[in-house]
């Protein structure tokens, strides 16, 4: 893998007309497959805003709801993304709440937008720091906590959980699924990555332990044979590539990242566009935007399979005051949704084509 360390010009560029103030700290937000929504923690609450657009540009955030159900701050949001899913949404919140809630729109006359709580599920003991939905059966959630497990719950006619993990002692620092959701990989503080596998009759085990020699803060899938690790407070971002075997290995390559200041926040788990081609990741109070290239066979299709060949480049680097930011990136790649406690603002950010 050859690597390229000279930034090019921004590629997500601010658009503060949509940008918009909040009153409380939030630690999570996601937007819709559509981007016609943006679902954002303002502490307890969870807000929905819808996005209008004006001649294909995204205008002033519209809030429409204010959703209550959670007793205590929510830390994790994320959309369903499979069509008939209808844009609900998962929430998961911090300690005493310690629940899940999924949110289904309600049918309304005036076909305006109502969200409302379908099921609450019940089971961590502390924060529920992460959640991922399956990328190809959407009926089943899996929900990392600060309890130190990892949760499998399916849906038959209600959710219910049918696998709890318990082979880390510390708290959950995030989790990653492959696009064919036959690998998950976990990590806490203690120095190891668990790559899981779920067995003929779907339920999920340990198939290899990587030990690494710094703490793993966070990860992220950029192709199903390729996983990115980030150290905490890290400056370089590492690679494990699947082998012939099925395992996992640490790559001998790497790619420099910005220095992270003096701490980084948990939370706000990396993202990868597969359309844009490009992963945001945070460390500290930088947030790295990754590009990645791939090579394009005779056929003019992009071999994403490739252990030797891709490429790797640091294109921009948004820097802000304090590491106490958390965010997401729409499904395409298009927009980034930052929140950051110096200022107070969810930003909006647009993806610019270099091309």
């Amino acid at each position: 893998m050859q690597q390229n360390y000279k930034q090019n010009p921004n590629i997500y560029e601010l658009l503060p007309e949509v940008s918009t103030k909040m009153t409380h700290i939030s630690y999570a937000n996601a937007i819709n497959q559509q981007k016609t929504l943006i679902i954002i923690g303002a502490g307890r609450k969870i807000k929905v805003f819808e996005i209008p657009y004006i001649n294909g540009q995204p205008g002033q955030m519209k809030e429409i709801q204010k959703l209550k159900e959670h007793s205590n701050d929510v830390v994790s949001l994320k959309f369903f993304n499979l069509p008939n899913q209808n844009d609900s949404f998962i929430s998961g919140a911090s300690m005493v709440d310690n629940s899940i809630i999924i949110w289904q729109k309600l049918p309304k006359q005036d076909s305006s937008i109502c969200y409302g709580l379908q099921y609450r599920l019940k089971g961590h003991s502390d924060q529920v720091s992460q959640l991922l939905i399956h990328p190809i059966r959407e009926d089943i959630i899996i929900s990392g906590s600060q309890d130190s497990t990892i949760k499998f719950w399916s849906k038959d006619h209600q959710w219910t959980c049918q696998q709890t993990f318990k082979d880390f002692s510390r708290p959950i620092n995030d989790m990653a699924i492959n696009y064919e959701g036959n690998k998950l990989v976990s990590c806490s503080d203690e120095k190891f990555l668990l790559i899981m596998e779920p067995n003929q009759q779907s339920q999920w085990y340990v198939k290899q332990k990587i030990k690494f020699p710094q703490e793993i803060i966070r990860i992220c899938f950029i192709t199903n044979d390729l996983l990115t690790v980030l150290p905490n407070k890290g400056t370089k971002l590492h690679f494990f590539v699947q082998n012939q075997h099925q395992h996992f290995i640490k790559s001998l390559d790497h790619l420099n990242l910005a220095e992270p200041g003096d701490s980084c926040f948990g939370l706000f788990p990396p993202c990868y566009s597969q359309i844009t081609e490009t992963l945001i990741i945070k460390n500290g109070n930088k947030l790295n935007l990754v590009n990645f290239k791939f090579p394009i066979s005779k056929e003019g299709i992009k071999i994403k399979e490739s252990e030797e060949f891709w490429t790797c480049k640091l294109q921009q680097v948004i820097e802000l005051q304090d590491s106490f930011m958390f965010g997401s990136m729409s499904l395409d790649g298009q927009y980034i949704v930052l929140w950051d406690i110096r200022s107070f603002d969810i930003q909006i950010r647009k993806y610019i084509s270099q091309s």
